[in-house]
């Protein structure tokens, strides 16, 4: 027997060991007239810095249709989440993502909403680009100081991870780091999500280069997204123009002007 989801249809989800009874919505059809689509948006989600009663709001609530989360998960400073360290390991991302999955707030609102999610630097680390971050670079110094850690080893650490943890499928099988990708809301709405972090970033300001990236800021050359995404934006941009569609709604982990 095959299971036809219907659009814009609450279903609840029963799993085959003791559990909460949690639900998820799909989306409405890209045909579909919607009156009303309600948001709830987050980012940059720090454990260590207190409760996430913003996440419980809108579960007490029942105020939203789908949350967004621009990502954010991997800081460690205060509220102490486990490891009590820099991570660099498969363990130590599975561990920090289970560490925040014990704030209940969190936990109820994971229950309650479809969640539309992308991931930010600190999923991976500090100030992440194409091929490092604040804390590791592709030098033989930064390896031995981090443990025999490539950028690139850590990097995958974090996104099979994230894979494991967030409710997210992978956007394409041929690119594991790829998690750009747009969704259509019924006729008002187009969601593109962007990754200006990880996938093919140029170099980003790491502290102790600000001046060397500030001389750059003009340069034609540079780019937060690749050209790969770049190009895909703009035609989603584009399709988005032709059909009509009266909101186009950008989540992204930097702000753009």
């Amino acid at each position: 027997m095959q299971l036809v989801q219907q659009p814009a249809i609450v279903y609840p989800i029963l799993l085959p060991v003791p559990s909460p009874i949690g639900r998820t919505k799909t989306s409405p059809a890209a045909q579909d007239s919607v009156q009303n689509i309600n948001l709830a948006v987050y980012s940059c989600s720090n454990y260590p810095f207190g409760f996430f009663n913003a996440f419980g709001n809108p579960v007490r609530k029942d105020s939203v249709d789908y949350v967004l989360h621009l990502g954010g998960w991997g800081n460690s400073i205060g509220r102490v989440p486990l490891p009590g360290r820099e991570i660099y390991t498969l363990y130590d991302y599975r561990k920090r993502l289970a560490t925040y999955r014990t704030d209940l707030d969190l936990l109820a609102n994971h229950e309650k909403f479809a969640w539309i999610p992308v991931w930010d630097d600190h999923d991976v680390a500090d100030n992440t680009y194409r091929d490092g971050s604040s804390e590791l670079n592709n030098t033989e110094v930064s390896f031995i100081n981090d443990g025999g850690v490539s950028v690139d080893q850590r990097k995958m650490n974090a996104v099979r991870a994230y894979f494991e943890w967030m409710p997210i499928r992978q956007a394409d099988m041929d690119d594991n780091l790829r998690i750009w990708r747009n969704f259509k809301l019924g006729n008002p709405v187009d969601l593109i999500m962007l990754d200006t972090r990880n996938y093919n970033r140029s170099i980003t300001d790491l502290y102790w280069n600000t001046d060397y990236v500030h001389e750059l800021s003009n340069d034609a050359g540079r780019s937060m997204m690749g050209a790969r995404q770049e190009s895909w934006f703009y035609h989603s941009l584009l399709e988005s123009a032709q059909r009509g569609a009266s909101w186009r709604i950008i989540g992204s982990q930097t702000g753009k002007s």
